[in-house]
């Protein structure tokens, strides 16, 4: 919660006013979930959506990066070991196969590496070399 006081006192000092709100994002995400194709809006930790002062910090980034690796290795264990429930929900491979959850888990794994091109953290650079050895 401090990180998000530190935010909102860096935006006072700018002249911005924080501006809380829930947001719905485009509907094609949604149309594809409701044909069965699962796209889940991982998360951005964007500010200011759809603004000329949209941003997003290289904190925010790194937890993405993160998750995506976390869930690509999620989805990669499931077709590895067969499994068809994770936390009593049918896994990527007992819904479709065990070829699309391993392409959809190396999806995962090539999005984070391009966050990851794009942060240029450190830290975030030792998750995926740590995820991939």
């Amino acid at each position: 919660m401090a990180y998000f006081e530190d935010v909102y006192a860096r935006e006072a000092a700018a002249g911005i006013e924080p501006r809380l709100e829930p947001i719905r994002g485009g509907t094609d995400g949604s149309r594809l979930s409701e044909m069965g194709l699962p796209t889940p809006n991982i998360f951005t930790g964007a500010h200011n959506f759809h603004s000329r002062r949209e941003w997003v910090s290289v904190h925010d980034m790194e937890k993405t990066v993160k998750t995506l690796v976390h869930l690509a290795t999620l989805v990669h264990d499931d077709a590895v070991d067969h499994s068809v429930l994770r936390r009593g929900q049918p896994t990527v491979n007992s819904v479709w196969s065990h070829q699309v959850a391993i392409i959809m888990g190396d999806y995962l794994y090539s999005r984070a590496i391009i966050e990851l091109a794009d942060v240029g953290s450190a830290e975030a650079t030792r998750v995926m070399a740590r995820t991939l050895e």
